[in-house]
């Protein structure tokens, strides 16, 4: 049975908008060599289309979180970060949800300082509210809910009637915790293979329309 949905929640990168991974190579070739760790390509994909970034470096490299992000932020700067992402070709998809009567919202792990430049970019008249869920700004992150829930709030909807669409494990984890319903995207950016288990699975957002009944879908 279908839910009735009436908000749509996205998470932001690898979802909403895509990077150009040459940059991001460079961020991470240098923060490895800062933490004085040999960089992989293979990592390097965890790290950016993986669940639970912020613990990447303990988990992975044994080095402090901490340290890690120090050396990271140094190098992912917020011009140069927007300059290299670029919303996916279905972005237009926000727009038809919006007219028809849908909340929509964004809850990403990004810093503010990070994220602002891209919601710009991909249009924030397109969102009703953007979290930003992560430990600067008082918010666990994913998979915990609380983004999740602080966004429903500032709606004013229910958990039952709202959805979140993202494309990794966390996102999904997230959003069952939060008891909203789950849709997972895989654009088949990336090798990563994320074993998730949801009712929906889509590799961009048209479908979601189909599922949604909008018109035109």
């Amino acid at each position: 049975m279908k839910p009735k949905l009436d908000t749509i929640l996205f998470d932001m990168d690898n979802n909403l908008v895509d990077m150009n991974m040459n940059y991001m190579y460079k961020v991470l070739k240098g923060t490895f060599k800062a933490v004085e760790k040999e960089f992989d390509y293979n990592l390097a994909d965890e790290f950016w289309f993986n669940s639970n970034r912020s613990t990447f470096a303990s988990r992975n490299l044994g080095v402090s979180d901490k340290r890690f992000f120090k050396e990271f932020g140094k190098r992912d700067k917020p011009q140069a970060r927007c300059k290299n992402t670029k919303p996916f070709y279905d972005i237009d998809f926000i727009d038809d949800l919006r007219a028809e009567g849908y909340k929509t919202g964004i809850v990403t792990s990004a810093p503010e300082y990070i994220g602002e430049p891209v919601v710009r970019k991909i249009g924030e008249n397109r969102f009703d509210v953007v979290v930003y869920a992560n430990a600067m700004h008082g918010i666990k992150h994913k998979p915990d809910p609380q983004g999740l829930e602080i966004a429903l709030e500032k709606l004013d909807s229910k958990p039952k009637n709202s959805a979140y669409v993202g494309d990794t494990p966390g996102d999904m984890l997230a959003a069952k915790a939060a008891k909203v319903y789950p849709i997972f995207t895989d654009r088949k950016t990336h090798f990563l293979k994320h074993d998730v288990d949801v009712p929906l699975k889509v590799s961009g957002f048209y479908p979601i329309g189909h599922f949604l009944g909008m018109k035109g879908y």
